[in-house]
């Protein structure tokens, strides 16, 4: 009975180390705490032999926990990390899944691509006589494109004079006095597949060797410009009107569009551009919106835009008009109403049609 105190005593401590946590065993390592179980063990032997078998027990575990222990740190020992090597090996993958996405959906077919190429190199390689014939119809072909290059770019210079000062002219009409337009023809540099012009490698396009540029000056005093980054909306539709009037039978363009090409002029004006419209409506469909009335009076149909609320959504609506309800939105276009604005608008599709007759 003196014992059974010490019994009950040495169990606890086994189970806690074995078992359970107290703040005894935290930060020990598994071996450790086994360790202190086998002498824990060893002081219960004393006390009462027939806990031998689990002293063996522990002892085991003891020694199979060593060995564990010493084989990890073999093992651990014998990584080795090579971080250049793991750089490669990165870039490697990195490598070959580019080549995936590219010649093939698997590393099979990557491979069996670079055979093919390679066996494509092979024949090439060998046939000296074909490569040398491909060289000479390159330079000859090369030659032909020089001389026809050649050939275009003087004919686009003698034209572009010609069609600046028309396009001037047109202008003029369209109310942009003191306009200049100007047409730069250059080429562009290109070392490595291009024709040598004026000691110059340019690049070669399917329509030539030039670029071509429209510069304007809108107001005197003012340097040439790109169009895009001087042109207001207003201006470019007017400009792209002369360019068109000019150039109706040569542009393939079937459908042209025309928006706020009425900005900033007047009514008088307003008729100038709008039988400029018509005209190039002969051989091209023409759209213009516009909100002025001696434009609107030369068109062959006339639609109206309008915006309406619905279930609280707001909906665009274009409405075609006939004769009388054309009459109607020319009337509400000049801004009044009465007799002398219906004689008015009445006179606009008049003199329109007349105009339209003439030509």
């Amino acid at each position: 009975l003196s014992n059974i105190e010490k019994l009950i005593k040495f169990s606890n401590q086994l189970l806690e180390v074995g078992i359970e946590s107290d703040s005894q065993s935290r930060g020990m390592s598994v071996v450790d705490q086994i360790g202190m179980m086998s002498e824990i063990c060893e002081r219960l032997i004393q006390i009462d032999a027939n806990f031998q078998p689990i002293k063996s027990q522990v002892d085991s575990l003891f020694d199979q926990c060593q060995d564990v222990a010493s084989d990890l740190f073999k093992y651990k020992d014998n990584i080795e990390f090579d971080p250049e090597r793991f750089v490669e090996v990165e870039e490697r993958l990195e490598l070959i899944s580019d080549l995936i996405g590219k010649y093939g959906s698997n590393i099979d077919e990557v491979i069996q691509y670079g055979l093919d190429i390679e066996l494509k190199l092979e024949n090439i390689a060998s046939n000296a006589d074909s490569i040398k014939e491909l060289e000479n119809q390159e330079k000859m072909l090369l030659g032909k494109i020089e001389n026809l290059g050649i050939e275009i770019t003087k004919k686009r210079k003698l034209t572009a004079d010609s069609l600046a000062s028309n396009v001037m002219e047109r202008m003029s009409e369209l109310r942009m006095d003191g306009t200049e337009f100007f047409i730069r023809i250059d080429h562009t540099d290109d070392d490595i597949s291009g024709v040598t012009i004026d000691n110059r490698t340019v690049k070669i396009y399917e329509n030539g060797l030039d670029t071509v540029e429209f510069l304007i000056s809108p107001n005197k005093g003012e340097s040439l410009k790109p169009i895009s980054k001087i042109a207001s909306g207003g201006e470019t539709s007017r400009l792209m009107l002369a360019l068109r009037g000019i150039l109706a039978e040569a542009d393939r363009r079937p459908i042209l569009v025309f928006d706020e090409i009425d900005q900033g002029i007047g009514g008088r004006i307003g008729s100038v551009i709008g039988k400029n419209l018509w005209e190039l409506g002969v051989s091209h469909q023409v759209v213009c919106i516009t909100h002025l009335p001696s434009i609107a009076s030369y068109g062959d149909a006339h639609y109206r835009v309008t915006k309406q609320m619905s279930d609280d959504r707001t909906y665009t609506v274009v409405e075609s008009l006939d004769s009388e309800s054309r009459i109607e939105e020319i009337i509400a276009m000049l801004g009044s109403k009465g007799k002398s604005v219906r004689k008015t608008a009445l006179g606009l599709i008049e003199n329109a049609n007349k105009e339209k007759d003439s030509i």
